[in-house]
């Protein structure tokens, strides 16, 4: 799986358990009116060696691989988004979820504590309802490379006035 499509999945999951619009943090949109849900994904660590598997003339590395998971909930004034995120952990246990998550190749592993994060805002008159939780997720890492043989290499080239040319053709029927 490659960065985006975990990326592309990880939306979709959250968009449909939250019933909320998820965008990624430090992106430059305009702010969002509450309720939404910023993500953030970060320390990816590799978990093992990479594995190669050769499929007609695509050799693909696959790597077990670990990340984090920020979820901010901001939710509208007068709102729990603690609860709302206490539960969504939950049901990430259910087998609706794991499921589509299996068929993605996607696991969450562990979970931090939901923080509650509601806070006075600097007109020191609104609060804004947050909370944020960690999750860390698994999934495959894949890099594909296309391993045909080479069938001819044509290069041709001047030193003085610098004329170059180079060209590989490969043999896409091995």
């Amino acid at each position: 799986m490659k960065i985006s499509s975990l990326r592309k999945f990880l939306v979709t999951l959250i968009q449909q358990e939250l019933k909320v619009p998820a965008v990624w943090s430090n992106q430059n949109h305009p702010k969002l009116k509450p309720p939404f849900v910023t993500l953030w994904l970060y320390g990816f660590k590799e978990k093992a060696q990479a594995e190669t598997r050769l499929l007609n003339n695509t050799e693909t590395l696959v790597t077990p691989n670990e990340a984090v998971l920020e979820l901010q909930l901001y939710g509208r004034e007068g709102t729990f988004p603690c609860d709302e995120l206490e539960n969504f952990v939950a049901r990430l246990s259910t087998d609706s979820v794991l499921n589509e998550c299996a068929s993605a190749g996607v696991s969450f592993f562990d979970s931090e504590p939901v923080q509650d994060l509601t806070g006075l805002l600097d007109d020191r008159q609104t609060f804004e309802c947050k909370a944020v939780v960690e999750l860390h997720i698994r999934y495959m890492y894949t890099v594909e490379d296309d391993i045909s043989s080479i069938d001819e290499v044509e290069i041709e080239g001047h030193y003085a006035d610098v004329t170059q040319k180079f060209s590989v053709k490969r043999n896409k029927e091995a």
